[in-house]
């Protein structure tokens, strides 16, 4: 009789969720209820409410927030993408990546 064997690890997959705002997404909260697996990268703009942002989901090691300071840094491309847009989430898309994301 052949029995196979494999690690559970191999086989799930690696999913993120990335956005931006301009708001405290409280959805991230509940959408963090039904998967723990899912990492959120956010964006965050220069319209972002950085007081009320403080705290919010600290300590949730799934959870990247990418300060606009830590994105004109990072990234060349990011003020070619302006500010106070969509388009922003695209730093969040590159960030999720380099995580090696299989699902965005």
């Amino acid at each position: 009789m052949f029995t196979a064997s494999f690690n559970q690890a191999e086989f799930e997959m690696k999913i993120a969720l990335c956005t931006t705002t301009i708001h405290v997404p409280h959805a991230l909260k509940l959408l963090r209820k039904c998967s723990e697996n899912v990492k959120f990268f956010i964006a965050l703009d220069r319209k972002s409410p950085f007081g009320e942002l403080t705290g919010f989901m600290t300590g949730d090691p799934m959870s990247c927030w990418l300060t606009p300071g830590w994105q004109e840094q990072k990234w060349k491309c990011s003020e070619a993408l302006g500010w106070n847009t969509l388009a922003r989430r695209n730093i969040a898309f590159l960030e999720a990546l380099k995580w090696g994301a299989d699902v965005i």
